[in-house]
């Protein structure tokens, strides 16, 4: 990809953290925290996962990769979607994929769940989990929501006799049992119940607040009020669970301009902080509520970094408050910890934390320094690379977005710093 030198962007990513869901301590290790001070912590990056070899390599694990090599692992290929069940086992879709691809962090294994000699779906680009422990599965291509049980016995397919023409996104109201499903060819959101009947349909309505434009990614907050990331029109429109609309989402900004591009899923967590995600920026965005945004995590363009995001399609939120994000360019998940009093109880920020963080950055900003300045000497040494590093830089410029960050009580134009040629 070339280097990220003189590429700008929101925000500061920092240092490599321990690939595990959970915290592990070491004096070697930067605990990846954003924003960066002054600003209240917000998040705490945990990694990206690919492979088994990111869970943890076992004793077999290390004797297969000393005879065949690291090629033996089979790696996520375009995932479409992620959930959990239990703590510590996260589920994977991928574009398709006849199964799903299971990543048992306690075992540190990964492997399929079904274990079929046949394919069992032909485009998985959803999954969730019911509060029975049921999986549902929404596939693209035979255009149905596949329901199984918790021994994996597949007990009914939901389609409410309606010949999707693009299924993309599901979600469960935990409370009326309603489950949700977005087409974004037919532009509309469907309701079923849990016979799978269909109950209403919404997106079909004649005023221009109700229609919706290839909408994907469904949420549901504690009210029961349903989200939808209304992708065409860039915008996040809200029903009650009766298919009534009540308004659009309000950004509360000072411009006219939308926060968003693209939304394409999101996602509440414990504390009711809407958290987005963006392809047309490659960018987590976190709103409160009100529509005041919190914090946005994103690049000036795609990139493939540990950090970073290329085209993230689909975000799942745990019980334990761990954003997982699917990446289907990278070909990953990654996981971040929402900072919660229950988590920083048993992994509290010490002082020795800040002064790591705090180095490194100063370390980056130094390196990043020195790698404009050999630039800037090796363009200035002939015309032509002179001519190419001053529209180098002036596209940087150009091209650098800033967002006001009420929370953070500050403007941010910050740069990349200490990614090297990822």
């Amino acid at each position: 990809m070339g280097t990220l030198a003189f590429r700008s962007v929101l925000f500061f990513f920092l240092v490599f953290i321990f690939a595990s869901l959970c915290h592990a301590t070491d004096d070697h290790q930067v605990r990846r925290l954003w924003p960066p001070t002054p600003n209240k912590y917000q998040l705490e990056f945990v990694g990206v996962f690919t492979s088994e070899a990111d869970l943890g390599i076992s004793n077999g694990s290390q004797f297969m990769e000393a005879v065949f090599g690291e090629s033996w692992q089979e790696n996520l290929s375009r995932p479409t979607s992620v959930a959990t069940i239990e703590d510590n086992t996260v589920l994977v879709t991928e574009w398709g994929s006849g199964d799903i691809k299971v990543f048992d962090f306690s075992q540190k294994k990964t492997g399929n769940l079904f274990k079929s000699q046949f394919s069992l779906f032909e485009n998985p680009v959803d999954i969730a989990i019911d509060d029975e422990n049921n999986i549902l599965v929404a596939d693209q291509k035979k255009g149905v929501i596949t329901v199984f049980d918790r021994n994996l016995e597949s007990i009914a397919l939901m389609d409410g006799n309606i010949e999707f023409e693009k299924l993309e996104k599901i979600a469960i109201d935990s409370v009326t049992q309603t489950i949700y499903a977005s087409d974004s060819v037919l532009n509309k959101v469907f309701a079923f119940d849990r016979n799978g009947q269909l109950l209403f349909e919404i997106g079909a309505g004649e005023n221009s607040e109700d229609k919706l434009k290839s909408p994907h990614g469904l949420a549901i907050n504690r009210e029961g009020n349903l989200y939808i990331a209304d992708t065409g029109n860039s915008k996040i429109k809200i029903f009650d669970n009766a298919g009534n609309f009540l308004k659009i989402f309000n950004f509360k900004q000072d411009k006219d301009d939308s926060v968003l591009k693209k939304p394409w899923d999101l996602a509440f967590d414990s504390q009711g902080k809407l958290h987005i995600i963006d392809q047309g920026s490659a960018a987590l965005v976190t709103f409160d509520q009100n529509g005041e945004l919190l914090f946005a995590t994103m690049a000036k363009e795609p990139t493939n970094h540990s950090m970073g995001l290329y085209r993230p399609n689909d975000i799942h939120i745990d019980s334990k408050d761990r954003i997982i994000i699917t990446d289907d360019l990278n070909n990953r998940f990654s996981v971040w910890q929402v900072l919660t009093k229950a988590y920083l109880a048993e992994n509290p920020i010490t002082e020795d934390d800040v002064v790591a963080l705090n180095n490194y950055i100063e370390k980056g900003k130094s390196d990043l320094a020195e790698q404009r300045k050999a630039k800037k000497a090796i363009a200035l040494n002939d015309e032509p690379g002179k001519k190419v590093f001053k529209e180098s830089e002036k596209k940087a410029k150009k091209k650098q977005r800033k967002v006001v960050c009420p929370n953070c009580n500050q403007e941010y134009a910050l740069v990349f710093i200490g990614l090297g040629g990822e």
